[in-house]
């Protein structure tokens, strides 16, 4: 029953990481939520640097869809 205790206690410490905008250089371990072409995508095992969301189904999950803008908005004006 211990054992069952730790390993619940584990699981709900980790919870959602967001990882902010993707980076190909960082690594990203599993349960890492990062936003990447518009995009909300986790990470479902960890995931080597370079391997960018969308790329790979077994690492990567789409979990909300975004629309990719051109160039990033500041007070209503594009930059």
């Amino acid at each position: 029953m211990k054992t069952l205790a730790a390993r619940v206690a584990e699981l709900e410490a980790g919870g959602v990481r967001y990882a902010g905008c993707y980076q190909r250089a960082l690594e990203y371990r599993r349960g890492s939520v990062t936003t990447f072409a518009g995009s909300m995508w986790i990470a479902l095992d960890d995931v080597p640097a370079g391997v960018q969301p969308g790329s790979n189904v077994a690492l990567w999950q789409l979990s909300q869809k975004g629309e990719p803008r051109a160039g990033k908005q500041t007070e209503g004006r594009q930059q």
